[in-house]
């Protein structure tokens, strides 16, 4: 019966082990994870508005990089790109990343059946091309009549960009070129060619003829809601296990020790997590993004990722140190509320290993000289006084 319970107590050993861990880790995941507004500070604390638009940028210039002819804009020129930010602020893609999370995560809670949201951009890409326009207009007036020795330049490098061109073009009228310039912009397919983005639209993937990713992720709101009940699952299992281990010890000095032990080397697994984490994702960070093609959005994810860890396993080094303090104040009390035992040592003879009983005296073998001696001591036997009779009174001679 005392191997069973070993055995039980050994089991609750591992599940508590097991269940302190897990409950450190959930409540890490659900303080982090679970608040869309901490994500917008990351993203925002880590560029990702201003390196998006860079990269839309990157990506249409390379997409319209055979898409030249006469009075083209080319999406590189420094006025196109400084037109683009002021219209695509910071303000204005924080407001569309919020409606993104927010939609996303009542999809998760359970609030909506599907994610639903439209991010309309059309407006803005409308405003830049009327910004656009206008700064063609402005810049064609300023310019001189080209002389001939620039229009043979420019018929022979057939580049007339009216945003490069250092003259005015004698057959170009400024106001027609803002209006071809707002035009080519508005219909051009290789900046913002999908301005109205939505869920069935947005695939991570890249592939338009492939699922959404709300359907290829159909469970997610069921562990999604797993995973916000972990906390109270893993604390209502971190009790029994207490409970358990505590009872059915057979001394409870040792069920209390061998907690505080678990409590301690769950404390260590939590404060090795946290430093494996953080050489993990540096190593990774180094072979990741260690090639000169890598983008300002890569690097911008790879900070927000960065930022995403340290808050994670931040939780997990705390409540390490909390297990590694309530275990070893544990341990601490059992030890110093040990029995010590009799301090000083038994002296062999003396009255400490003499028995507490009397010592009878050995039976007479043979006979006995009376003129002799005993060599043990005599047993002084206790005087038994004799009643007093009464006296008769004499006899008187007859």
């Amino acid at each position: 019966m005392v191997w069973v319970r070993k055995g039980f107590v050994f089991l609750l050993s591992l599940a508590l082990l097991v269940s302190l861990v897990g409950l450190a880790l959930s409540v890490s995941a659900k303080a982090n994870l679970t608040h869309p507004q901490k994500l917008e500070t990351w993203l925002d604390q880590s560029n990702f508005y201003s390196s998006l638009v860079t990269n839309e940028l990157r990506d249409a210039q390379q997409s319209a990089t055979g898409d030249t002819g006469a009075g083209r804009i080319v999406l590189s020129d420094p006025p196109f790109q400084a037109a683009v930010r002021s219209v695509f602020t910071t303000q204005l893609l924080k407001q569309y990343t919020s409606t993104v999370l927010n939609s996303n995560y009542a999809w998760l809670e359970g609030k909506t059946s599907t994610p639903n949201f439209t991010i309309d951009l059309r407006p803005a890409k409308q405003k830049l091309a009327q910004q656009i326009g206008q700064a063609v207009e402005t810049r064609l007036t300023s310019l001189n009549l080209c002389t001939n020795a620039q229009l043979a330049q420019l018929q022979s490098t057939l580049n007339t960009d009216p945003l490069a061109i250092p003259c005015q073009l004698p057959t170009v009228n400024p106001q027609t070129a803002g209006t071809q310039a707002t035009a080519q912009v508005n219909d051009s397919e290789s900046f913002l060619n999908n301005p109205v983005i939505t869920p069935n639209s947005l695939n991570p993937d890249g592939n338009k003829q492939g699922k959404p990713y709300y359907q290829r992720l159909s469970s997610a709101p069921k562990l999604y809601k797993w995973g916000q009940r972990l906390p109270l699952i893993f604390g209502g299992l971190t009790i029994l296990m207490l409970m358990g281990i505590f009872f059915l010890t057979p001394r409870r000095r040792r069920g209390l020790r061998r907690i505080g032990s678990v409590m301690v080397l769950a404390g260590i697994i939590l404060v090795a997590i946290k430093f494996v984490a953080d050489t993990a994702f540096n190593h990774a960070e180094k072979q990741l993004f260690n090639g000169s093609g890598i983008g300002q959005l890569q690097h911008s994810l790879t900070g927000f990722l960065q930022r995403l860890e340290a808050q994670l396993v931040k939780i997990d080094l705390w409540f390490g140190i909390a297990f590694l303090a309530l275990g070893a104040l544990l341990l601490g009390i059992l030890w110093l509320s040990r029995d010590k035992g009799p301090k000083a040592a038994k002296v062999k003879g003396s009255a400490l290993d003499t028995p507490n009983e009397p010592i009878a005296a050995p039976p007479a073998s043979g006979p006995t000289n009376r003129g002799t001696k005993s060599s043990l001591p005599a047993l002084k036997q206790p005087v038994r006084s004799k009643p007093n009779k009464p006296r008769r009174p004499p006899r008187l001679i007859q």
